[in-house]
């Protein structure tokens, strides 16, 4: 795992360079969104006072003001997209510790069978040495000796293969599952790096009318991709329990029966890389776009329908 913190560290290191420069070679896209915004803004507040004139209707202030924030918004993109971040470093490096800690435990499952296994083919060495020499002193028959003395070393030799490609083939999928971890990192690092290039745009469009969705769309894309690398370490924890249980349990099996085999572990770690891929669904559980937009659509009209309550009782009072 060591490998694998020094490449997450690498990762992260990059993305803080990586922003601070995207946000320098791409700052004319901020001039870009107040044009888009601005226009918005000014057919926004337009559409909004003449289709109250027209109706004769009094002119309600506060929605007008919903442009001026997503302008204000667009000139402070870059901040508001680093207090998002904040909250996904903190999540962060609570999955990566966790995660480094299952797989040292892993680790120490896997020496301990290894060296039970070890242990107990030298046993079975010094075992069969010891057979032989009482044999050679009985019968005195070199050849015999010989014979059983080959066909001992034979089998030392088979269970030093297997335990060598069982170790291969555990270290080779540990090694994989790793780089599924890795892989969710920098997923989430380059969508990230992505929505924020865009960011001016889309809280411009979000100005306009038919697009006032888009803004909330673009906060729910950037948390789940900000939680992604949460989910995929809550996923590797809780498959490294499994994968620890397991490895305890067999070691324990080993112990009492003497029957060793590797395939059950190699089906879970199989299972678990096949998992990564449901990984990006379960981190876009998270936050629901279309959740955000109701509550907000919800707060807002309760916020209008407030203030037009207030109003109609001070008119009341004034003409009373």
């Amino acid at each position: 795992m060591e490998l694998s913190t020094d490449v997450i560290k690498l990762i992260e290191t990059t993305y803080r360079e990586l922003k601070t420069s995207m946000a320098n070679d791409y700052k004319g896209l901020i001039d870009i969104g107040r044009a888009i915004g601005g226009i918005g803004a000014l057919m926004y507040i337009i559409t909004k006072i003449w289709g109250s004139l027209l109706r004769s209707e009094p002119i309600d202030f506060v929605p007008l003001i919903r442009p001026f924030i997503i302008l204000q918004l667009i000139t402070f993109s870059n901040a508001f997209c680093e207090s998002l971040d904040r909250m996904g470093e903190g999540v962060l490096q609570i999955s990566n510790t966790n995660v480094g800690q299952m797989s040292l435990k892993i680790q120490e499952s896997i020496k301990k069978r290894e060296q039970a296994l070890q242990k107990s083919n030298e046993n079975a060495k010094d075992k069969n040495g010891a057979t032989f020499t009482e044999q050679d002193k009985i019968t005195d028959i070199s050849a015999f000796s010989f014979l059983s003395e080959l066909g001992a070393a034979y089998d030392q030799f088979i269970a030093k293969i297997e335990l060598a490609i069982d170790k291969f083939l555990i270290n080779i999928l540990s090694a994989v599952h790793d780089v599924c971890y890795i892989l969710m990192i920098l997923v989430s690092v380059f969508f990230r790096l992505l929505l924020r290039v865009v960011a001016p745009i889309a809280f411009g469009i979000a100005i306009w009318d038919g697009f006032t969705n888009n803004i909330f769309e673009w906060v729910g894309k950037y948390l789940n991709y900000t939680f992604l690398p949460f989910a995929a370490g809550i996923y590797a924890t809780i498959i490294s329990k499994i994968e620890v249980i397991y490895l305890n349990a067999q070691l324990q099996d080993y112990t009492n029966s003497g029957e060793d085999s590797v395939t059950g572990i190699l089906i879970l770690m199989i299972l678990s890389i096949v998992g990564y891929f449901f990984v990006p669904t379960a981190a876009n559980m998270i936050i629901s776009v279309g959740g955000v937009s109701q509550v907000t659509s919800g707060l807002g009209r309760m916020t209008s329908s407030t203030i037009s309550s207030v109003k109609r009782e001070t008119i009341g009072r004034i003409v009373k």
